[in-house]
Parts: structure tokens; sequence; C-alpha cells
């Protein structure tokens, strides 16, 4: 099985006077998996739903492999669509769930009735073949001692693979996957991202992967499209989009704790000032007054407060407001002292906090520091800042200074 490209040239659609996407322009390779990941409500699943023709766009294009599908239905576009609800047929077997996509492909309507059928020419020949083919993927699922069950005696899980095997039997070159882990536990998902990504590698298709999980986008995808507002904010590999985003929204949605974003703002030479201190960058050309300083929890540190700061640190005198326990590590919620700004996110490990924590913590004086080296800027648009030249315009130009 080889993949197919998806080619997306100025998608708009909207939903009476509400537009839903925005003149969206997407490439996926072949043989990619590609996520969209957002917020409920960014048009994600609409966007899946047009490139499987299940939904009509109001302008612009899909090529499938080159070739445009805005007027194939659904089933003439070689594609297989894995949903949230696992639309098992509940009165028939899974061996019979995976059987009907072939039934409904390779038999003819005389061959698919119950009598007449059992007499057409060929019709027993085409059954072992589509039997044969049937062991063949729920062995690869593992579920193939689970044939002779029906969809109610199997578990989330096993429903899900049945789900996976049904359209993987078509053999098609394209999978659209419509949230297909939201409904199960937290173990059995971490699980099945394992379980997707290897049968990805395996398949060798085309996979794009609809999620509001960024966990999800960021462990099994080659590349993600992050979409806000019926727009693609940024598009890249999970790392260029964690270590390098282009705009404010990408950097507060993507991490697994949100960013902590501070207020700042630029002085008449292009000196950033963050609470009243100059840092030691400047930004080139016309910037806004006021900006917005970004630094990720696994990028600060906190100390008690009697300790000397190092050199080259910020160091912003704080107090411990709570702290969330998840076992390896915790995250710490510091509110800084004379400061009218929301509480700094520190991740710390476990092994750590003993050293920093005494006592009742709440209330506690600490020392929350980070390099300059390790936050981002951006402008009131939410755009990214170099602070050696000027803002940047794409993400290719995007770079941490050393």
């Amino acid at each position: 099985m080889s993949g197919c490209s998806v080619n997306i040239k100025s998608l708009s659609k909207g939903f009476g006077q509400t537009p839903v996407l925005r003149s969206v322009d997407l490439d996926i390779q072949p043989g990619e998996f590609l996520t969209l990941v957002g917020p409920s409500g960014c048009g994600k699943s609409t966007l899946l739903r047009i490139i499987s023709g299940l939904e009509k766009q109001d302008a612009g294009t899909v090529s499938l492999a080159g070739r445009v599908v805005d007027d194939l239905p659904p089933k003439k576009r070689e594609l297989a669509m894995v949903f949230q609800s696992y639309a098992l047929y509940p009165h028939m077997t899974v061996f019979e769930n995976l059987a009907s996509p072939l039934v409904m492909q390779r038999l003819s309507f005389f061959q698919r009735m119950p009598l007449v059928g059992a007499l057409s020419p060929g019709r027993k020949h085409l059954r072992k073949g589509i039997e044969a083919e049937i062991h063949s993927t729920a062995k690869q699922l593992n579920i193939d001692m689970l044939l002779h069950r029906k969809p109610g005696q199997l578990s989330g899980g096993q429903r899900q693979r049945v789900a996976l095997g049904r359209a993987m039997i078509r053999k098609p070159e394209l999978f659209l996957m419509d949230e297909p882990l939201s409904n199960l536990d937290a173990q059995l998902r971490v699980q099945m991202r394992s379980e997707l990504a290897s049968l990805h590698r395996t398949l060798g298709a085309t996979f794009v992967y609809v999620t509001h999980d960024q966990v999800e986008a960021m462990t099994m995808s080659d590349r993600i499209a992050l979409m806000i507002g019926g727009e693609i904010v940024q598009l890249g590999t999970p790392n260029e989009i964690y270590e390098n985003p282009c705009d404010l929204r990408a950097a507060q949605f993507i991490g697994n704790t949100p960013i902590n974003v501070l207020p700042g703002s630029v002085d008449e030479e292009g000196w950033v000032n963050l609470l009243a201190r100059r840092l030691s960058m400047r930004i080139g050309g016309s910037p806004s007054r006021e900006i917005s300083i970004a630094v990720r929890p696994e990028d600060v540190t906190i100390k008690p407060f009697k300790v000397e700061t190092v050199g080259g640190l910020l160091k912003l005198p704080s107090k411990i407001r709570h702290i969330e326990n998840l076992g390896n590590e915790a995250i710490v919620y510091c509110e800084v002292e004379n400061a009218s700004v929301d509480l700094v996110a520190v991740r710390v490990a476990k092994r750590d906090l003993a050293e920093i924590v005494e006592g009742n913590a709440s209330g506690q004086r600490v020392a929350v520091e980070f390099t300059e080296a390790r936050i981002f800027l951006f402008d009131a648009r939410g755009k990214r800042l170099n602070f050696q030249t000027e803002p940047v315009r794409s993400c290719a130009e995007i770079g941490r200074p050393s």
C-alpha cells in the first residue's frame, strides 16, 4: 500500500453567516501522518469532512493523488474514515463487520442475496478470498480471537480495533480519522497511540488525523497543522511548533502545561522591558509598545529566595500559591510579588521539590528564575518577534538566539 497526496487550495466554508474555514491551503505528502489539531470549533472536523466528500465547500479545491475530487461522492474517493463513534453494526459479529465493505465492493447484487446468491458462479471463490483477508487483518490488529463476538461484547479498545480493521481491509491509500481515541480511558489511549503510529509505519498509507488533544498530535505525527478560528496558524513538525512557535496562540496551545505569558514593553531605543526591568535584548523596526513575553514552565526554575542568583538569570521575587503533584514531577504555581500578572507555572522534578519547599508551601517566598535565551517575544497581534532584528514574517525565519 502506498500513500495518497492531498492538496487543498483556498478552501472556505461557512454555516449561515458563520465562517468555519477561511481560505485554507494545505499540502499533505504521500505516506505522511498529518494531524489537524486545535480547540473545539476551529474547523478541523469540517476540513476532514470536506476531504472525505461528506461536506461541500463554499470555495476552493481538494485534490487527491493529483486529481480534483470536488464533484466526486465519498465512495469514489478511495479513502477510509474512522470516526469517534465506532459506527459498527451491533447485530453483526466482528467477522461480519470486517466483511461488510468487501462484500459490498466485490459481490454483485445477486451474489449478495441469501438463496439466489449461493448459486451464483464465482461466489464461493470470492467469499474464500474475503475470508482470508479478514483473518489476515484481524491477526494484524490482534483481534483474530474476537471474530465470533458482537460489538456489545467488546471493550472500547477492541471496538476501536474493529473499526480500524474495517477501514484497513479495503486497502485505501488515505485514512481520515476524526478523534478516534476520545472515547477511550487514559491508559488505553496511550496504548492505542503507539499502535496507530506502528500501524501507519506498517501500512505506508497517508493518515490525516483530527484531535483536540495536543499529546496525541505531538506523539504520533510527522507534521502538525495547528488550526484556530478556521485558519492554519502554524504547520510543521511537532518539535518545530514546540520549539519555534510563530504565533502566541500556537505557543499557548502546544505544551502539556500552558506557557507562561508576562506583559512586556519596548522603550524608545528598542530595549525590551519586563516588570520595569530592562533586558539585554533589543528589537529592530517599529514594534508596538506593548509586547508579550512567554517562557515555558520547564524553562523556569525556582529556588529559596535566600539563594544568590547566578549571573544571566532573570530573578522574580515570588510566593508559592499552589503545587500540582504529578507523581514524578510537580507543577508549582507562583505569584510574582508587586506585579499584576497571572500565576507563573514552574515544572519541577519531584526529587528537587523537597530542596525548595519547606513545610506548608503556600505563601513561601521563592525566586522564580529563567534565562533570557529561553523566552519568546510576541507583538500586540500575537506574532513572533525576532529580538535581534525585526518581527519574523514566516516560520522559517524563526530561531532562538544562542
